[in-house]
Formats: C-alpha cells, structure tokens, sequence
C-alpha cells in the first residue's frame, strides 16, 4: 500500500475492485467482500480508490467466484486471498483516499504500515516513533478511527503490559468482537502468538 503521507487527499482515484463477492455501481463505485480464515473483510471504494475497509468474524462463507474484473481489482483480490490464507500480502497496488485524515494520524498509519508481517509493536514505542511517549493516547486514538484496517495493520500495535491471549482492543463494527478479531488476525500472521 502506498503510504498515507503520499496519497492524503486523493478522493477522486480508486480499485475497480475485488473480492469474492463484488457489486458496482453506474458512477464507479463498488463493493466487496473477502473471508477466509474465521474472518470476513468488506471494502467500498470508486473506480481504483479504496475509501474503506471493515473487518467481522465471518458469519457465512463467500464461494462466488467473480470474473472480468480490471486488473487493479485482480491484484488486491489476490492480495486479500493471500492474507487470509497466511501469507504475505502484496499491498503495493492499492491506493487509499486518506483525505479526511489528519497529518498526526497520516504519521501513525505510515509507522503502522512499515511493521512487517508477523510481528507487533506496543503502542509506546509507535508513540516514540511517532513525537514522544506522551503521545501513546493520541496513537490510540488514531488506531482506532484507522479506516483501512488489514492495509494499516493496526492490530500489530499491542499494549506493553498484558496477559497472554490479550492482544488489547480492536475497533469493529460489532465492538464486542473486536479483541477477538484482533487475536485471530495476529494468530493468522503468526501461529505462535499468545
């Protein structure tokens, strides 16, 4: 994914896009959804930029096969296919409109973006990288308003101090399932985690 600092502000671009189901809309727009392993990511976007990104424990599995999509939705289906399979994505090609994304958050999702899969950081020392430890809530904070998550792996950011098993809180559209959604994606990257 291209970073944040980079693409701030391009609302008019995005990913004729993917999934395993996928609807478009006469103006560009389109929807799909992905899941594998336990989990379910849904995405929204026009033409060939991603506006958003959720992710649920899945409720059901998606077996439609989508056909004659533009080669930028290819790359992020296989991409997402990839992830949930457990292997390293490849990002690169999806483009992301971070317009209403403050400077602050653009400097917290850039330092997301360059933790490698597999492996996590606390949130004091995304807050070292970021201005200083003082600021570990305002990180918090934008992990939790991140609207591309998968892309901005903000469930590699862990509390300093916690219990095997807590991997601490994970914004979702059902908040009670966001820890355990954060736990199933940290166990997808790395089998060993606890």
């Amino acid at each position: 994914m291209h970073n944040c600092t980079d693409y701030r502000g391009l609302s008019e671009k995005v990913m004729n896009n993917p999934g395993t189901s996928i609807d478009r809309q006469a103006d560009g727009g389109w929807h799909f959804t992905v899941s594998g392993s336990g989990l379910e990511a849904e995405c929204t976007g026009r033409n060939d930029l991603l506006f958003s990104v959720s992710v649920r424990l899945s409720r059901e599995i998606v077996t439609e096969a989508v056909t004659d999509l533009p080669s930028p939705a290819r790359k992020l289906r296989e991409a997402m296919n990839d992830y949930f399979s457990g292997k390293v994505p490849n990002f690169s090609s999806v483009r992301a409109d971070f317009s209403r994304v403050t400077s602050f958050q653009c400097r917290v999702y850039d330092s997301i973006a360059a933790i490698p899969f597999g492996e996590t950081r606390t949130y004091g020392q995304l807050a070292l990288k970021v201005g200083g430890v003082r600021f570990s809530r305002a990180v918090a904070g934008a992990l939790a308003a991140n609207p591309f998550p998968l892309f901005i792996p903000c469930h590699r950011v862990l509390p300093a101090h916690r219990n095997a098993g807590d991997a601490g809180g994970y914004s979702s559209k059902i908040p009670e399932e966001g820890p355990e959604i954060k736990r199933r994606l940290l166990i997808l990257e790395n089998p060993s985690f606890r």
